[in-house]
């Protein structure tokens, strides 16, 4: 039966994921792995190393990536520029031409439906393995591996490896996957635990290069400069929680990396939470929120109804025909003091999107 495994012992955890995905990956014609849209390391690494474990269980993995190289960083796009030499690396227009009899979907580093480029229902078998909280847009009809105290996608991905007892080759691959554990605990300094540091010990002795991951992670002064200006707006408020409304210069589009970057500096000061408000296309806005961990931003961004995320880390996309003033003044709204960790009972007013 479909269902959340049981997340009550890590090591029975794990043993039911591998068991799971064995079965899947015998019982398939065809496997896909997709991620979040506009991946980042975490959700690379993960793919790589889940297409490693594919590769290793005798099935040619298909890993769809929709975006354009144009529109990612230098050094995400150096990561997907080295996947298509390795791995067949395909867009979504491309999965019904090489749909098989059977097909499996592998959603990695994400649960809700809206934010893959896929419809889930079209394949036979679908597993979801994540870090992120769940909500009502959690993809149903799926197996899932869902455990939000654990740092990153690639965390698991590389357990799971491990338990495979697979031997990374190239070593790319385990760089690959220390880049999105190091991504996503911000260099080991929020959500990491001792499973974390020794999954990225056992990556470090497997041959994962720390100079390359380091290079991955080099800032251009450019993009920096740009974010240093953003940051430069930021108000505090009640309960040190620091807001960024990008409430000028409107023509200026900023990724959605470029938010969360401001949004993770702003934690190096005393500040419990960090918002981050910026136009990232002609019809979008994009929030990007982070915490030490005594404000949930993940239940926070899931009120928006677009987004969500977890204890520490969320997001949302709100269409831009909502002004930036009512988008602001609604986060305002969910801040209301007393909203902290899991607090889920606060009456607030939602934004209609």
């Amino acid at each position: 039966m479909k269902g959340e495994l049981i997340l009550n012992n890590m090591e029975t955890n794990y043993m039911n994921l591998k068991d799971t995905l064995t079965r899947l990956l015998n019982s398939n014609d065809t496997v896909f792995i997709i991620s979040h849209d506009r991946p980042d390391f975490d959700a690379l690494g993960a793919s790589i190393g889940m297409a490693f474990i594919c590769e290793k269980m005798k099935k040619k993995p298909y890993i769809i990536i929709n975006e354009e190289f144009r529109n990612m960083d230098k050094s995400t796009s150096t990561v997907v520029a080295d996947m298509k030499n390795r791995f067949n690396v395909i867009r979504t227009e491309e999965v019904e031409r090489l749909k098989g009899k059977d097909n499996l979907l592998i959603v990695l580093d994400t649960n809700k439906e809206y934010m893959i480029n896929v419809n889930s229902n079209d394949f036979d078998d679908v597993i979801v393995i994540d870090h992120h909280d769940t909500d009502e847009k959690t993809i149903k009809n799926a197996y899932k591996f869902i455990d939000t105290n654990i740092s990153s996608a690639c965390e698991i991905v590389e357990g799971l490896v491990n338990r495979f007892h697979a031997k990374y080759d190239p070593k790319d691959f385990a760089s690959y996957l220390l880049a999105g554990i190091k991504l996503d605990t911000k260099n080991y300094d929020k959500n990491a635990t001792s499973k974390t540091h020794g999954a990225a010990s056992r990556l470090i002795e497997a041959g994962a290069n720390q100079t390359y991951v380091n290079e991955l992670f080099a800032e251009d002064f450019t993009e920096d400069r740009k974010i240093q200006r953003l940051i430069e707006s930021t108000k505090i408020h009640s309960f040190n929680i620091g807001v960024i409304c990008q409430n000028t210069n409107l023509d200026v589009f900023y990724t959605r990396e470029d938010l969360a970057k401001a949004a993770d500096y702003l934690l190096k000061y005393n500040i419990n939470a960090s918002f981050v408000i910026g136009k990232i296309d002609e019809n979008n806005y994009y929030i990007s929120a982070r915490s030490k961990g005594l404000i949930n931003v993940g239940n926070i961004m899931s009120m928006f109804g677009t987004g969500g995320g977890n204890l520490y880390s969320a997001a949302a996309k709100i269409p831009s025909n909502i002004s930036l003033e009512e988008i602001e003044a609604t986060l305002m709204n969910y801040l209301t003091p007393g909203y902290v960790n899991e607090d889920k009972n606060i009456k607030v007013r939602k934004l209609e999107l």
